[in-house]
């Protein structure tokens, strides 16, 4: 459940954000929760599902603000969304970096300032620069240009992972805040694994409410989603976004709460790093994943030597060394370079062992 600040009765705490935002302030952040009835509507928060984080006045928004950053609490995209619009509703942007500045603990003589270890835009192509990167203001202000181009199909989809993942990059470099930027910025900052299938199941919605032009519409955008498996998925991906950002232009569809925007639609897989950090946990043998904990907890007690020559035994030592480093997908990789018959054994002496054990 959601705690929001004027719930929390963690002294330390309740000190820290008067010294953020001033006694007076909080003083009165408290009392309009307070008089807040028991059916308040839900809009009045950024949590609209748990009715936390109050952001209905400009007190309750700063003392939001300054609570989640002391706390260090987590946010979903909807309430980072509609936390970041109440800030700029009241006007809070300038405060918002000034509860960064209070709380950053980074030596004076190691202050950020442009340099080539930040993006220093979120576009750069042969000369030609847009969306600067350069401070805390020039972040936000070109994230949000970025956004708005984007869904104005302004900005091509291709471009728009590697100019998401610049800003975010930017951001964390000056100290802006997720909750700041654009839910399509954060979103595509991220590399998802693609999805072709699930974005054709998605036509008929895209298609519903254009008429007379539905049915040739539906047809363009199935041609638009078709993959070539001689092209690299990604790539074909990218292509493919590009099209459809083209026909939501032509058939003058709108993306948002209905549909999603031609990158989500078409990259709507699982988040690629997450696949990455199961796949490293783990070892393929035979197209069966074994936990990386097992594969070398009974390697050790294996009499490899018996069992392997001298080149197989020296392989799976290794393998098992990887995989203790965190690296099953090398792992596998060397498991996959043994002959077939010293796969089978290991196969084999792996399932004796589990079923012995059992």
């Amino acid at each position: 459940m959601t705690k929001s600040f004027h719930e929390d009765t963690n002294s330390e705490l309740q000190a820290g954000l008067a010294a953020l935002i001033g006694e007076e302030v909080l003083k009165i952040a408290n009392e309009q929760c307070t008089s807040l009835p028991d059916n308040a509507s839900p809009y009045m928060f950024a949590d609209r599902v748990e009715r936390g984080h109050p952001i209905f006045t400009s007190e309750t928004t700063m003392a939001t603000v300054a609570y989640i950053k002391l706390a260090g609490q987590n946010m979903t995209p909807g309430v980072r969304d509609n936390l970041r619009k109440a800030v700029e509703q009241f006007g809070h942007v300038e405060f918002v970096q000034a509860i960064e500045d209070a709380l950053d603990t980074t030596p004076e003589s190691s202050v950020k300032v442009a340099s080539s270890t930040a993006p220093q835009y979120a576009f750069e192509d042969e000369g030609r620069c847009a969306y600067p990167l350069t401070n805390f203001s020039a972040v936000l202000d070109s994230a949000n240009r970025l956004a708005y181009d984007y869904a104005d199909a302004r900005f091509p989809a291709p471009l728009m992972k590697v100019a998401a993942e610049r800003v975010v990059e930017a951001a964390k470099f000056y100290g802006v805040d997720e909750f700041m930027l654009p839910d399509v910025i954060v979103k595509h900052a991220t590399t998802r694994i693609p999805d072709f299938d699930a974005a054709l199941r998605q036509i008929g919605l895209r298609v519903r409410n254009l008429g007379d032009a539905a049915k040739d519409a539906a047809e363009a955008y199935k041609t638009a989603l078709t993959h070539d498996d001689s092209v690299d998925v990604f790539e074909s991906a990218l292509t493919a976004a590009l099209r459809v950002q083209e026909l939501d232009k032509a058939f003058g569809v709108k993306t948002g709460s209905e549909n999603l925007d031609p990158l989500s639609l078409v990259f709507s897989g699982a988040v690629v790093d997450d696949v990455v950090k199961v796949a490293n946990s783990s070892v393929c043998l035979f197209d069966s994943v074994i936990p990386g904990e097992v594969f070398a907890g009974i390697c050790d007690r294996l009499p490899l030597p018996a069992l392997f020559d001298e080149e197989a035994v020296t392989k799976i030592a290794a393998a098992v060394a990887l995989i203790r480093k965190g690296e099953g997908i090398r792992a596998t990789e060397v498991i996959d370079t043994l002959d077939g018959q010293a796969r089978a054994t290991l196969a084999h002496s792996l399932v004796s062992s589990v079923q012995s054990a059992k």
